[in-house]
């Protein structure tokens, strides 16, 4: 939802710093509603390991937006928008069964075929895009755990690790123990 927001806004060259203040605030109200959430109502422990890492995003959002303001983001090619971690979706058509076709998955000695099966479901995708490197998301699922902070140096690992995987390259990053190397790179290589 974020980035469809801001993305239309930056887009559509929103010049006034009101209409950034008002998504601020919007998100500022999502933000205390969700903290109350957390705060005052008896949830599971699943449930609130979900609310927590949704918080943890929002709170993301909401810096990020403050520091597009405080940039004066004009443009959608403006570096400060295309270096931040976004994702898109990539709406493909449906393309249905006809009649008398059976959405079975065909299999024989020397072949199996699922494309009838598939097609009864969506095909959209979704794109993960920092500055010129774009992956597809996997829809990997990880389970309901915790979320890693996201601060600015976690958000420039993210940046370089992409650039460097469009690059076809590695990385590896470097420091001392217990700064969150290895969990950074394990949230990075999920995307």
């Amino acid at each position: 939802m974020w980035v469809g927001v801001l993305n239309g806004l930056v887009t559509a060259r929103c010049y006034y710093i009101s209409i950034f203040m008002t998504v601020k605030l919007v998100y500022l109200l999502q933000l205390d509603s969700l903290r109350a959430l957390v705060k005052g109502s008896q949830l599971t422990f699943f449930q609130r390991e979900v609310l927590c890492a949704l918080i943890v995003i929002e709170v993301h959002a909401r810096d990020v937006t403050k520091m597009l303001v405080d940039e004066n983001v004009k443009n959608v090619t403006d570096f400060q928008w295309s270096c931040q971690l976004r994702y898109y979706e990539v709406v493909k058509d449906m393309y249905p069964l006809e009649e008398g076709e059976s959405a079975e998955i065909f299999q024989d000695e020397e072949r199996l075929d699922t494309s009838a099966f598939y097609r009864q479901f969506s095909q959209n995708v979704e794109d993960v895009r920092a500055l010129n490197a774009v992956f597809k998301y996997q829809n990997e699922y990880l389970g309901n755990s915790g979320r890693l902070v996201i601060t600015p140096l976690t958000d420039r690992c993210y940046l370089t690790l992409m650039c460097a995987m469009h690059l076809k390259f590695g990385g590896a990053p470097a420091g001392p123990a217990g700064t969150g190397k290895t969990e950074t790179t394990k949230v990075s290589s999920t995307t």
